[in-house]
Formats: structure tokens, C-alpha cells, sequence
């Protein structure tokens, strides 16, 4: 298990590195890496390097960082990353090619050079990594386990194995219920599933939920009425989650589900 951590130092980020800890541990163990970037450019005028000092104290944050951390060595080790480059095009592309399992991260917080929030760079990674993301809201508190999951799609035919096998490898091991939801607008449109190899041996239930309301609001309800611990979508160029970043409204009641949300790329 490899996980990827973006980092600033917030609250909020330090708070995502702590879940990601839970995460890996309850999961069976493995590798996280801590991953800042300071995306500060040079200047040829300027006398000082702010670049080297930057990443000399970005080095130093994260050393300080891992001593304070809790976690059992036997199953989490670390490893640390710094970097100049910009985190919205730089975090996806070395998530995928360092083939990491997941990358979490943090919804809110403020990058060293205080230009835009974190959620900006979230917002990012939901559309482009290839890697499943969870966003960790700030301050959310869980028990260390996961006792509902919900799956919500738009189009039935998205159940598919490379779609859900990272949902249902969480679900298995934290033995959870997968709730697979469908909200359409379409009273003929319902979903089933074949037999896939990733869900033997996870209990899951179908839910058809026929809404005309808002797609964020109906998601948002069914998880409070079930209690549910983590929220997974699908992200495609077409459909109604590609929508949700789009607009403001609906973007911020996505951030505001209070709940850790993995989104996956089709």
C-alpha cells in the first residue's frame, strides 16, 4: 500500500497525514510519502536563492513534522518529498507515475506563498488524478473505522471492476456495507451488478433514489441518514460530478458533506 500525502503544514493537511496514518495501518500497513511543493518561481534579480531557503525550511517542517506523528513503525514507514514545482500540475502526474494507491489530502488550508487554498489544488486532483483521492474535511473525527460506504453514480453503467476495485478493497478490509447509489432524475433508470470479482465477500446494497432536486443535496442526505464514514464518486468529463466543480454553489456544498469523499477518475 502506497499512499501520497500533499502537504503545507495547516491544520488541515496535518490533520489528512493523521487519517492517511489510521488509514494505512487499519489497511494492512505500508508507505506514506509526504509531498510539499513551494512553487515559488526565481527571480534573476533577486541576491538571495529564495528558492534553496524555501525548500531547506520546507525540509526541516516535514523532519519535525514525522517526529511528531504517532504511528506504529512496524506497519506505516515515511518517506519525504520537497519540491519547486506547481502543485496542480505536478501531484497527479507523480501520483500516477509512482503508482501510489491513493493520495489524501486536505479540503482547506493555505500554501506557503498564501496565493490560493488547498481546495483549489483538491479540486485539481479530482479532475485529473488518475490516482483515487480522498479529501479530508478539517476537523472531521471518526472512531478509526468504517462502518458504511457509500458509492454514488449517475449512470449505471460505471459498476464496473477498474471503477470499483479501490472502493471495494476499503470496504473489505474495514467490513463495511458498500451502498451503491444511483440518483437519476429517469423513473425507468435502475441499477444492478453483475458478479465482480472485487466485491466477493462484501455485503452491499442497491439504492435507486429517483430526485429532481439537487444531485449534492440528495447524495448529502442519504449519507447523513445512514451515518456514512466515507463517500466515493466517479469523475467523468460528462456528468453531474464534473458539474459540481463548475459551480460555486454546488462546489461548496460538496466540500461541506463532513465527510471524507474519494473521488475516481472513469
Amino acid at each position: 500500500m502506497k499512499v501520497l500525502c500533499p502537504i503545507e503544514f495547516s491544520d488541515s493537511c496535518v490533520h489528512a497525514v493523521e487519517y492517511a496514518i489510521r488509514f494505512v495501518e487499519k489497511m494492512g500497513g505500508g508507505h506514506i510519502e509526504l509531498l510539499h511543493c513551494t512553487n515559488i518561481r526565481k527571480r534573476s534579480l533577486l541576491f538571495v536563492d529564495v528558492q534553496s531557503i524555501f525548500i531547506r525550511q520546507a525540509e526541516d517542517d516535514m523532519a519535525v513534522l514525522v517526529r511528531k506523528l504517532k504511528y506504529n513503525p512496524s506497519l506505516v514507514n515515511f518517506t519525504t518529498k520537497v519540491t519547486e514545482l506547481d502543485p496542480k500540475r505536478y501531484i497527479a502526474q507523480y501520483a500516477t507515475q509512482h503508482a501510489f494507491d491513493y493520495v489524501i489530502v486536505g479540503t482547506k488550508g493555505m500554501t506557503a506563498m498564501k496565493d490560493y487554498i488547498i481546495g483549489s489544488v483538491t479540486e485539481v486532483l479530482f479532475n485529473t488524478c488518475k490516482v483515487p483521492v480522498i479529501a479530508i474535511p478539517p476537523g472531521y473525527e471518526s472512531d478509526d473505522e468504517m462502518h458504511q460506504i457509500v458509492f454514488a453514480v449517475d449512470r449505471p453503467d460505471l459498476l464496473i471492476e477498474s471503477v470499483l476495485r479501490p472502493v471495494c478493497a476499503i470496504a473489505k478490509v474495514y467490513n463495511a456495507p458498500l451502498h451503491l447509489l444511483h440518483i437519476s432524475d429517469d423513473v425507468q433508470e435502475n441499477i444492478s451488478v453483475s458478479s465482480l470479482p472485487c466485491m466477493e465477500a462484501i455485503e452491499f446494497k442497491l439504492v435507486n433514489v429517483l430526485s429532481d432536486a439537487s444531485v449534492v443535496d440528495a447524495i448529502g442526505s442519504y449519507c447523513q441518514n445512514i451515518h456514512a464514514d466515507l463517500l466515493a464518486m466517479v469523475h467523468r468529463r460528462r456528468g453531474w460530478f464534473g458539474s459540481f466543480l463548475h459551480k460555486s454553489k454546488t462546489k461548496a456544498k460538496l466540500y461541506q458533506l463532513e465527510r471524507p469523499v474519494m473521488v475516481i477518475n472513469e
